[in-house]
């Protein structure tokens, strides 16, 4: 079933009662990305936070 990456934001944004989301998957093919409710500015701003945090991920031992 292929869902539609922009619904699947819109859902998330209105569970968690915010103005909107990004939601990214990886496949084999490469990342695909859907984005619902923010403007080109916050897209980035959401996408540099991304990165920012994906590098204290790498500094914080992994849990079980």
């Amino acid at each position: 079933m292929l869902l539609s990456l922009r619904g699947v934001a819109e859902s998330v944004a209105a569970e968690c009662g915010d103005k909107g989301a990004v939601v990214i998957t990886k496949s084999d093919e490469g990342f695909r990305i859907g984005v619902e409710g923010l403007t080109p500015e916050e897209l980035r701003e959401a996408l540099c936070t991304a990165i920012h945090y994906s590098f204290a991920f790498e500094e914080t031992p992994p849990t079980v």
